[in-house]
């Protein structure tokens, strides 16, 4: 199997994605509240958020246990496209290192899932 690999990521970039992922998982699981279970969004969604949890936990743990300004991280293919997902959601309210972060992120990661095939 393939994957995607993100190097020199700084320990604060990791911490701006980590906690961008855990932004989503609350406004994701808000959102499948009020879905109808019919619907394939609601199992879509459920889904993204067992991915978003593994990832969140990767990258703390990647945060914990690294003692290194930089490292790299690789993720699964369904790991990088939920994390592509997440950096290409337009928010408003991110400070502008926290953009920077989540650009730098989705260019890196659609370059790599491009160069797949």
């Amino acid at each position: 199997m393939k994957s995607i690999q993100l190097k020199n990521i700084k320990i604060e970039e990791i911490e701006v994605l980590r906690e961008q992922i855990i932004c989503f998982i609350n406004e994701k699981s808000e959102s499948l509240k009020s879905m109808n279970k019919e619907n394939a969004e609601f199992y879509i969604g459920f889904i993204l958020i067992d991915i978003l949890m593994r990832l969140a936990f990767k990258l703390r743990n990647k945060m914990e246990q690294n003692f290194k300004n930089a490292v790299s991280i690789r993720f699964t293919i369904s790991e990088a496209s939920v994390l592509f997902l997440l950096c290409i959601q337009e928010v408003s309210f991110l400070t502008d290192y926290q953009k920077h972060v989540l650009l730098k992120t989705r260019n890196n990661i659609d370059q790599q899932l491009t160069n797949l095939n």
